[in-house]
């Protein structure tokens, strides 16, 4: 199965680190987060890559270039690179077969769920146009206070994993989405709520005792550059 990885952003949120790195191209570990993704999805047998690039591309381009040297195929298209996203995947739709499903994977986002399970899913709901991915627990940023109707504190809770289902940024999709696309748009924003009101367009697997990382702040990648559990993201589902 193809794969489409979104690594045209400029991660400002990531600044100053992306004022001189492509933010899929900063490194955990040692090497740059997208090459991490490449080789976790080769363990699935994924080695056909599409790659939308914009800002600083040249720097993913100059060093991956064909694949070849991981193992895997990798396409490049420029797309716009601004407020929305659309163009990832119109960019890579004359690539794509008639009845062709396909993998979206964000160039900053690790998680270790298993591939080949979620590509099953997808194949055994084939009235849906996208399989989600559903992740359990929020961690929560700020400490969660309950109070009583006299306004007295019960419970201090620091910063606690929630109970719900949150979306992971990996998809599979049937090329039928262009069919629901209104370019230029964002994908997550517009294309999908829309679908949520057709019957049964949308299906979303979920995995249990799985992490999801989005390397998408500051706080967030200091943290993981040096601490990223590599063992566990390359270690499960072997």
């Amino acid at each position: 199965m193809k794969t489409i990885i979104f690594a045209a952003g400029q991660g400002t949120r990531l600044r100053p680190y992306t004022d001189t790195t492509q933010k899929s191209m900063l490194l955990i570990k040692g090497k740059p987060v997208l090459e991490h993704i490449l080789l976790y999805l080769k363990k699935f047998g994924i080695k056909d890559v599409l790659i939308a690039t914009n800002y600083k591309e040249e720097q993913i381009m100059n060093y991956f270039k064909d694949g070849k040297n991981l193992g895997i195929n990798i396409i490049y298209r420029h797309t716009s690179g601004g407020t929305t996203n659309s163009d990832n995947l119109i960019n890579f739709k004359d690539l794509l077969k008639e009845d062709e499903s396909f993998l979206v994977h964000y160039g900053d986002t690790f998680a270790n769920i298993n591939i080949k399970k979620l590509i099953d899913f997808h194949q055994k709901h084939p009235d849906s146009i996208v399989t989600l991915v559903g992740h359990h627990g929020l961690k929560s940023p700020h400490g969660i206070l309950e109070v009583d109707l006299g306004g007295y504190l019960n419970k201090f809770l620091d910063k606690p994993i929630i109970p719900i289902l949150i979306h992971c940024p990996i998809f599979v999709y049937r090329k039928t989405i262009f069919d629901h696309i209104k370019h230029p748009e964002v994908i997550e924003t517009h294309t999908l709520p829309r679908l949520v009101s057709l019957p049964k367009k949308m299906c979303v697997y979920q995995e249990p005792n799985t992490f999801y990382y989005d390397v998408g702040t500051v706080s967030e990648y200091e943290r993981l550059k040096d601490d990223f559990p590599l063992d566990e993201y390359f270690g499960k589902n072997n």
